[in-house]
């Protein structure tokens, strides 16, 4: 095991988790965890895929915060007007954006031709790591796995204590499950992903205020592409 690797381990104080080490394979990788997912049902735990880089590692060892004081903080913050808040002045002129836009069934076929997978798709040279922990966090509420490793709180990427916030929201309306971290990424496994154009459209919404980054191609377009879609990743410069 990595040094990395441990410390991620001993920072969450589980004993049960599984190593993969140089896995390349983002489908392969995306399996594994829907099979413990699916074995955690019964046996009371979310698996977590976590990225041990050096930054993620260096930044949740020197998390001020503990997971209860996260947990207890997302207590008080409403998703909704937090994400409302997130919204930047230009959002009108963003949201009313017009040009070619592809449609539903030509965003289907195009993913239709990729297996379900993460879309980090290597566990080793693109993020520093030639090995990946999925943790087995002992938790009812997999919204709180954004406390458990608290990425986050740096530029425009929100603290953890929002991520549990919003998660639990989505959760609760899409059956999203926090499914991968690494030092800048959370990427989530959805059950009820959006179907209607208008459903989508809000979703999108939302998306573009809790991280930016995934709303460069247009706002519309990220509509197109989540409904429907079973996972969701985002990612913070």
């Amino acid at each position: 095991m990595s040094p990395n690797s441990q410390s991620i381990i001993d920072f969450l104080g589980v004993s049960d988790f599984t190593l993969l080490r140089n896995e390349g394979d983002g489908s392969k990788l995306f399996h594994e965890w829907k099979r413990l997912s699916e074995q955690g049902r019964t046996e009371g735990y979310f698996p977590l895929v976590v990225v041990p880089t050096n930054r993620l590692v260096s930044h949740i060892v020197g998390s001020a915060k503990t997971k209860e004081d996260m947990l207890c903080e997302a207590e008080s913050i409403n998703a909704v007007d937090f994400l409302t808040d997130r919204l930047p002045d230009w959002w009108d002129s963003l949201s009313g954006e017009s040009g070619e836009l592809p449609e539903f069934a030509e965003i289907e076929a195009i993913r239709n031709r990729y297996p379900e997978r993460f879309t980090v798709d290597s566990a080793d040279s693109p993020f520093g790591c030639y090995e990946v922990v999925i943790a087995k966090i002992p938790t009812e509420k997999p919204w709180d796995l954004a406390a458990w490793i608290p990425m986050g709180g740096w530029n425009d990427c929100p603290w953890p204590a929002e991520q549990v916030a919003v998660f639990r929201h989505w959760y609760e309306r899409y059956g999203a499950i926090p499914a991968l971290v690494t030092h800048d990424i959370w990427e989530l496994y959805v059950h009820n992903p959006p179907e209607t154009e208008e459903e989508a459209l809000q979703l999108a919404k939302e998306m573009f205020a809790f991280c930016e980054d995934i709303g460069e191609s247009g706002i519309h377009f990220l509509a197109l592409w989540i409904r429907g879609n079973s996972t969701w990743g985002f990612w913070w410069d």
